[in-house]
């Protein structure tokens, strides 16, 4: 038998005989004591309380040297309450000439302030709760949407970045505008994701409001003063839940932002990739909606852009082509008075032009890489 071993064995033949004298609790105690202030010494002072709850036990009660290292542990946790309580039962027990009597004076002059610093942190706390409850929603769903509606909910959240990161790894299947909630469905082709319905919304990004014009005049006065509009085709909201609505180039490109938060409006550029992965020469024929069509004969949707006939509001109020071309903007300039454009109608292809910049056409937004 090694000497480890023979030690806690006379150990426990000790302590056997002790137990049977009636000093078994005592003796555990100090053991439990000295732990406690090992404990404490390591920086374990959840720990430590443990033991020293175990002591208490063991004595049936407490004395001022428990009562000091408890005070000293709790202060080492900020826990001004507990210190108070320890503190009291310290000094109900202790003289002024114990060893650690000027200490624990100079503890209770800390009560208050701990008490200050921990009933702001309960306040923030409670204050966190639906913060924190709708994240741990959002990651037992774990889907895009989920992450989203975080986002609307707390954009200013504990865990945006978190959010942020998880929807750029998830897989697209929707997006939710926080400024109305209205959920788009969204399609990835090659290496973009785009929306899969027409934007339909009044307001930027910074919740102005879009002016919508209401009639013929109050479309060319906006298209003559270079300012940003939207209206209905054929300024009826019948035509909204469909089609969407028209915007003039002035709101596409406008500073204050069109497009939902992580989304922007497409460049010449990204509409000619998409056009590109598609083939070119059929790119027009696989983008088509099967719906809103006045002829869909042609339209085969096969990459899921889902392309619907929104028709056209030109400069001067007058409104064609509904349910038999689509027009959608790009955010690249053509010339001063113009921009570029694409369509898709009774053809194969993507149609690309330009057109007058107060002209009205639907938009769909490209996610932000």
């Amino acid at each position: 038998m090694n000497f480890e071993l023979k030690l806690h064995f006379y150990f426990l033949l000790i302590l056997s005989f002790l137990i049977s004298q009636g000093q078994g609790n005592d003796v555990m105690a100090k053991a439990n004591f000295l732990k406690a202030e090992e404990s404490f010494g390591n920086g374990r002072f959840a720990e430590s309380i443990e033991y020293l709850d175990k002591v208490k036990q063991m004595l049936d009660g407490t004395n001022p040297r428990v009562e000091q290292l408890r005070a000293r542990c709790y202060f080492e946790l900020g826990d001004g309450y507990a210190l108070q309580s320890s503190l009291a039962s310290y000094f109900t027990m202790a003289s002024e000439s114990d060893i650690y009597y000027s200490q624990m004076l100079m503890l209770l002059t800390e009560v208050d302030r701990l008490k200050e610093v921990q009933a702001s942190q309960m306040v923030k706390a409670q204050q966190e709760m639906p913060d924190r409850e709708a994240w741990k929603q959002a990651q037992i769903t774990n889907t895009s949407s989920a992450y989203q509606k975080y986002l609307i909910s707390f954009p200013n959240g504990l865990f945006v970045k978190e959010a942020d990161e998880r929807l750029k790894i998830l897989p697209p299947t929707e997006v939710i505008d926080s400024r109305d909630g209205r959920i788009y469905n969204v399609v990835k082709i090659g290496e973009q994701v785009w929306m899969a319905e027409n934007l339909a919304v009044s307001k930027f990004l910074n919740g102005d409001i879009i002016p919508q014009a209401t009639s013929k005049e109050e479309w060319k006065q906006f298209a003559q003063a270079g300012k940003p509009a939207w209206c209905y085709y054929n300024f009826d909201q019948a035509h909204a839940s469909e089609y969407g609505y028209l915007y003039n180039w002035f709101a596409v490109i406008d500073s204050r932002g069109l497009s939902p938060k992580g989304w922007r409006i497409p460049t010449d550029g990204d509409w000619t990739y998409l056009n590109d992965f598609l083939g070119g020469a059929e790119a027009g024929t696989k983008m088509k909606g099967l719906d809103g069509w006045v002829s869909s004969k042609k339209n085969t949707n096969s990459c899921g852009f889902e392309g619907i006939a929104g028709g056209i509001c030109l400069p001067n109020g007058v409104f064609q082509y509904q349910g038999i071309v689509g027009f959608w903007w790009s955010s690249t300039e053509h010339r001063a008075d113009n921009a570029y454009f694409r369509s898709l109608g009774d053809y194969s292809i993507l149609f690309k032009s330009y057109y007058n910049k107060g002209t009205g056409q639907s938009v769909r937004c490209i996610r932000t890489n």
